[in-house]
């Protein structure tokens, strides 16, 4: 019987913070269904951002299914700034569903399925055809997605690494914890603290990073810039172009063709002066990439596919201040890429007049406008280039 009351006496307190914690994680949206946040966000707009899951996959088919768009938006996270405003049509925006062209292939088998679709943007990484990269991604099969909590006592963790403090777990176990962005519905604690998050386009919206709120992860690009110098991550250097890959986009390719889906490819961007540095090594370090590019762009041709390389912001007329980061092209620099591709996705896919009214109202800008910034916010130089704000 002692054993026994000792038992509860220990149990009792660890069961009060588990309970704790799964109503401040309830309040905050992160135990939400997807297809409850997806269509809640199609009637009230708001933001999904997460701070517990991985779960950016079977997320953005959640919400393809609740938007029933016509064109969808494919690539890892250097497109989630092609937004719906810029497009005539319906669209969905399916960034994050692949970070190899293997892995889009699948996304892409799987949208096939669920969705019929006029036409598909594809964003394919340069360093896709890096070898390296790909045995590195496609051991994992698929993209790392999951909606199952890793751990309950993640506020806990939050509180003791001072990520949010008693105050805040108090108000957010009373669900009284206002949106960090200028959007009054807002799902996950990333997007109520932080204002970061998925718009109901899919579209990702960088509210910490624009507003100030939170420090940016690259200012000057010096981040982007160490990688390409010491070959690290998405810019290791490599020899050959990646055969796999190749053959993994042809097929996907083939698969949008057959199914009568409209296709332009478009190699994403990096800034100004991460292009420059990787194009001073491109005969020593990265002897793969030209001839996985020229790859790419024979066999979308021989499928009557256009692919625009605007790895180089040149093509388009980018600006370094319209980056979020060296490696992400903000909104205004997905509407130049979208002038600069013109009708490659049909007549009325783009909305051209809207995307003409962007550029020049908010050249040299990474937003395309305010909407999610908080009352006296303003886009900030958080590049730190000294751009105009």
């Amino acid at each position: 019987m002692r054993a026994f009351r000792y038992f509860i006496a220990v149990l009792g307190p660890v069961g009060l913070v588990v309970a704790l914690c799964l109503v401040f994680l309830y309040r905050g949206g992160e135990l939400t269904p997807l297809a409850t946040i997806a269509a809640g966000q199609q009637r009230h707009g708001g933001l999904y951002g997460t701070a517990v899951h991985a779960d950016n996959y079977p997320y953005k088919f959640a919400l393809l299914r609740a938007r029933e768009p016509d064109v969808a938006v494919i690539g890892s996270s250097r497109v989630l700034t092609f937004r719906q405003e810029l497009f005539g049509a319906r669209i969905v925006n399916m960034g994050l569903t692949a970070s190899s062209a293997e892995q889009m292939e699948g996304a892409v088998r799987e949208l096939l399925q669920t969705r019929k679709l006029r036409a598909v943007l594809l964003g394919v990484d340069h360093y896709w055809g890096n070898p390296t990269w790909a045995r590195e991604l496609n051991a994992r099969n698929a993209p790392a997605s999951s909606r199952v909590v890793p751990n309950i006592m993640l506020p806990v963790q939050w509180l003791f690494d001072r990520k949010i403090s008693p105050g805040d777990f108090l108000t957010g176990l009373a669900g009284s914890i206002p949106s960090a962005s200028g959007a009054t519905y807002a799902w996950g604690w990333s997007a109520l603290r932080n204002g970061d998050g998925f718009a109901a386009d899919g579209s990702y919206v960088y509210g910490a990073t624009l507003y100030g709120r939170s420090p940016a992860a690259d200012p000057q690009f010096r981040d982007l810039l160490a990688r390409v110098a010491g070959g690290l991550a998405q810019f290791a250097y490599g020899d050959t172009a990646s055969e796999p890959a190749i053959a993994a986009f042809n097929r996907t390719i083939a698969l949008l063709r057959e199914a009568g889906v409209r296709v332009a490819v478009l190699i994403p961007p990096v800034a100004p002066v991460v292009y420059r540095e990787i194009a001073a090594r491109g005969q020593t370090g990265y002897r793969y990439m030209q001839p996985f590019l020229d790859r790419i762009a024979q066999s979308g041709a021989q499928s009557g596919v256009t692919v625009f390389d605007m790895l180089d912001p040149a093509a388009f007329g980018g600006l370094a201040c319209e980056f979020v980061d060296g490696f992400h092209a903000g909104d205004v620099g997905a509407a130049r890429i979208l002038k600069a591709m013109g009708d490659a996705l049909g007549p009325d896919i783009v909305d051209r007049a809207r995307i003409e009214v962007v550029i020049a109202k908010r050249a040299g800008y990474a937003s395309l406008d305010d909407r999610y910034a908080r009352p006296g916010e303003r886009e900030t130089d958080f590049l730190r280039l000294g751009c105009a704000r």
